[in-house]
């Protein structure tokens, strides 16, 4: 995200949080249409280029990224068992699999369980599902969605069909604004975005305020009595954008 845009981003007033205790890590799934930025999101939360952006295996798998005490890449078959392998066979197109499991001895990944998953839109139903399914068992979700065409159609018809609870503590993150023109303005984009979606989202933001809230730990789950599905979870502030 450029700065250009970043500083045209008034940053909402912070609210008080409830008190946080660490349990078990926030399972935070990044959605997205194809090409939205998805993996570069996860990147980016990670400080470094863990997962590859160019990889067709890859992007056909869910990608699940933990906490290890040593970085492990494994694929998990469909009949649950599991295999160490590398990003060269799954390049190559050797093997077949369910998902990707990758941990990493990173301390942001200390009370953040991140699962990157296959982009939307190439009629898939199949997946379409899955990630349905991924979503509707997320503590939060962070949809992706391109500055160049923000919140498209078929974007909203797919996250008007996720549950009220999972809308109600998702994320729209605005990516690729570094790549506007320059006679086009970050602020209107995001004053759209607000008219448009705001009713459908708890916070829209730029990745550098999704840096921040994880950063001080608000993603991460409250008690164990909040696991349970008929008990909604504690709201996010919502975030002010192109006011």
């Amino acid at each position: 995200m450029s700065q250009p845009i970043l500083h045209r981003t008034p940053v909402a007033a912070r609210r008080a949080e409830p008190r946080l205790l660490a349990t078990l890590p926030a399972r935070v799934v990044i959605a997205g249409e194809c090409n939205s930025g998805k993996t570069w999101l996860a990147n980016s939360l990670l400080g470094t280029q863990v997962l590859p952006t160019s990889f067709v295996t890859r992007t056909e798998l869910p990608t699940v990224v933990e906490f290890g005490a040593r970085s492990r890449l494994v694929m998990e078959r469909a009949d649950r068992s599991r295999v160490a392998i590398s990003w060269e066979e799954l390049e190559a197109g050797t093997c077949q699999g369910h998902r990707l499991c990758v941990r990493m001895p990173s301390p942001r990944l200390q009370g953040l369980r991140l699962i990157d998953t296959p982009g939307l839109g190439d009629g898939d139903d199949g997946m379409s599902r899955r990630i349905r399914s991924l979503c509707r068992n997320a503590d939060i979700v962070l949809w992706c969605t391109s500055a160049l065409q923000a919140w498209k159609a078929s974007e909203r018809d797919f996250w008007l069909s996720l549950p009220a609870r999972v809308r109600g503590n998702g994320v729209l993150v605005l990516t690729f604004g570094d790549m506007l023109r320059q006679d086009q303005d970050g602020s209107r984009v995001l004053a759209r975005l607000q008219a448009e979606a705001g009713l459908h989202f708890r916070r829209i933001v730029v990745p550098a305020q999704l840096f921040d809230l994880l950063a001080h730990g608000r993603l991460q789950r409250m008690t164990s009595v909040a696991r349970d599905p008929a008990i909604a979870h504690p709201p996010l502030a919502p975030t002010l954008v192109g006011a």
